[in-house]
């Protein structure tokens, strides 16, 4: 029997399936993982967790006494599918999902290209 090879719809029209298949069932386009809310961009910082990374998200927040802005970094653990390739430093565009381990709690659907 012939194994045939799906890719799910996640619903967002900006994100599109990778060409490379993989059989983890925590892949959100080839098992059975379910994404939910927005998509947010942030930085990979570290790869070095099997199949995980951290990236790192950087916001401003006014400080009304000061009247300046500081800068807030918060670090995220994320799954990374087997079906992307990803390197630290690239922009990777990430939705939350229900919770894989103690801190991961977030699955990448793709790397940006760099312009």
């Amino acid at each position: 029997m012939q194994q045939i090879e799906t890719k799910k719809n996640l619903g967002f029209s900006q994100i599109e399936p990778p060409e490379t298949p993989c059989s983890s069932s925590k892949c959100p386009f080839h098992g059975t993982l379910r994404v939910r809310k927005r998509l947010r961009r942030a930085t990979l910082v570290s790869t070095k967790m099997q199949h995980s990374g951290v990236v790192r998200l950087s916001r401003l927040v006014y400080v009304p006494k000061y009247k300046r802005f500081k800068r807030v970094t918060n670090k995220i653990s994320l799954h990374i599918p087997d079906c992307l390739v990803v390197q630290p430093g690239q922009t990777i565009v990430y939705a939350e999902c229900r919770p894989l381990a103690k801190t991961i709690a977030h699955v990448a659907l793709q790397v940006e290209v760099q312009r």
